[in-house]
């Protein structure tokens, strides 16, 4: 399936990324708010991590990289790597075979309105995915506070991912747990993130109602198991207040 791609290297001299070692940042931007604060917060990602950034333009976004906002971000990254490219029949099918060789996956929580590829891309990505949602300033990077989710088999992995994060960020650690009967802290004994700090917070309910009272940056989760979607982390993705990184 042939493609339109488009190389942008911000200004002249812009350096060359091994992209081929970390693997790019993926991001599908369709021609709503959130589609465009998903394109901001993967061009940062990419830039960040020293990576390119390949970008899908989703429902007939018309001149991406003309756009005005794609501009002023590309204009505060020079040297960012981007590669424009159109999707064909599926997006699934390419924003999947996309994440095969990608660090990570973006979506904008306007994708949440094409929900019929949004679960199976998180679902089968070979990489880790983040859905960009919740208050504009959690977007921002704005509280200072990575949280993640934890009850199950890969609580530590979570961990490790969150403590990473927070200390790209200079941010401090919460830690959420939420089950229906009564939570100690005795259940979190084993959690460790060596030189961050950490902080607990534990609720007797469901999911969603603990994730309303939390305000962070970037609410780290597992997936669940391969090939889908835990109810936890569906409610992650519908229900938190910042950007969601889901862990694979």
């Amino acid at each position: 399936m042939s493609r339109k791609v488009i190389e942008h290297t911000g200004v002249p001299g812009a350096r060359s990324v091994p992209a081929a070692e970390l693997g790019p940042v993926v991001v599908a931007v369709n021609p709503t708010v959130w589609g465009l604060r998903a394109f901001e917060w993967a061009a940062r990602r990419a830039r960040d991590i020293g990576t390119e950034l390949q970008v899908f333009e989703v429902d007939g976004l018309p001149d991406l990289p003309g756009h005005p906002v794609v501009g002023e971000v590309m204009a505060l990254l020079p040297g960012l790597i981007v590669h424009f490219r159109q999707t064909g029949e599926s997006l699934t099918s390419d924003l999947l075979t996309a994440a095969a060789s990608a660090r990570c996956i973006v979506l904008g929580a306007g994708a949440m309105e094409r929900a019929a590829h949004v679960l199976p891309v998180v679902a089968g990505a070979g990489c880790d995915a983040v859905i960009v949602r919740g208050l504009p300033s959690a977007v921002r990077g704005e509280h200072g506070v990575v949280a993640a989710a934890v009850g199950g088999p890969a609580d530590q992995r979570v961990i490790d991912r969150a403590a990473m994060e927070c200390r790209r960020r200079g941010a401090r650690l919460e830690v959420l747990h939420a089950q229906s009967a009564f939570c100690g802290d005795h259940m979190l004994d084993d959690l460790n993130a060596p030189g961050v700090e950490m902080v607990f917070a534990c609720h007797r309910g469901l999911p969603h109602e603990l994730l309303a009272l939390t305000e962070a940056d970037l609410l780290v989760v597992g997936r669940g198991r391969p090939g889908h979607v835990g109810s936890a982390t569906k409610a992650a993705i519908y229900h938190s207040r910042g950007p969601v990184l889901i862990v694979t």
